[in-house]
């Protein structure tokens, strides 16, 4: 279990904390279960971010730029990628992956990143960060943009589809995995609540959770089929929808 989760961190994290041994393929497969659990590295680092000032616009950097730090810009590199290979508009899967794995960054692709970032910047530095309920969505967004994650690899990727990794976390993404990540979600969000003594809006999560599943969708239609870069580009567009959400409908002054 240790090892595993070892292994989740290091694979999602740039933290040293990888196994010395080498991992076998059941051992990297389980990582899936640990899904949310990763989320609460960047759950713990958005809250602890959170003491540092209480100018809105400096911590609205922080954040967008302490979670780009500590993904290596791992899930960002997915966004531009999974850019470049809708715009390409190819006819086969074989096509787009083509596009996908070009080490060069496309017009559409070098355009998403910056984007992206710009919404979130804008958007949290225009939340109210003095509310409970701005602290419970920071940490809670790492958390469920994650379990989205796992729902589209649970229900969305075909054993036939995706690169080996993908195909191996789907194999081990049982109810098992389910109950563990829903679990961690739950237990997060009331205890987060609680503790920070903010409300629980099940509506605005709810629709959070919608538009995910759906987002994932998108991107496997338009890429005829999941892979890496989809999981990393859904988890940044879903966290981005988070944040614009946040600012524009909820709680901003």
């Amino acid at each position: 279990m240790l090892k595993t989760l070892q292994l989740a961190l290091s694979f999602f994290t740039l933290l040293p904390v990888a196994p010395k041994e080498l991992a076998s393929e059941n051992d990297f497969s389980k990582v899936v279960r640990y899904f949310t659990i990763v989320g609460l590295i960047y759950a713990a680092l958005n809250f602890s971010l959170s003491f540092l000032t209480t100018n809105p616009y400096l911590l609205a950097l922080a954040i967008v730029i302490g979670n780009i730090l500590l993904s290596g810009g791992l899930h960002f590199d997915g966004l531009m990628d999974c850019m470049d290979g809708i715009a390409a508009s190819k006819s086969t899967r074989e096509e787009t992956l083509t596009v996908i794995k070009d080490s060069r960054v496309g017009a559409f692709g070098a355009m998403a990143a910056p984007i992206a970032i710009l919404i979130q910047f804008v958007s949290l530095s225009q939340a109210d960060i003095k509310q409970a309920e701005f602290l419970l969505m920071i940490v809670v967004c790492p958390i469920i943009s994650r379990f989205i994650m796992f729902l589209a690899v649970k229900y969305q990727v075909k054993q036939e589809e995706g690169e080996s990794a993908l195909v191996t976390f789907k194999k081990a993404a049982d109810n098992f995995a389910l109950i563990i990540n829903s679990s961690i979600l739950l237990i997060v969000l009331f205890f987060g609540a609680y503790f920070l003594g903010a409300k629980i809006d099940f509506v605005f999560w709810f629709i959070v959770i919608i538009l995910g599943i759906y987002c994932y969708q998108f991107l496997k239609d338009k890429l005829m089929g999941h892979n890496g870069d989809s999981m990393g580009a859904g988890l940044v567009i879903n966290e981005t929808i988070i944040f614009f959400l946040y600012a524009m409908l909820k709680y901003s002054p």
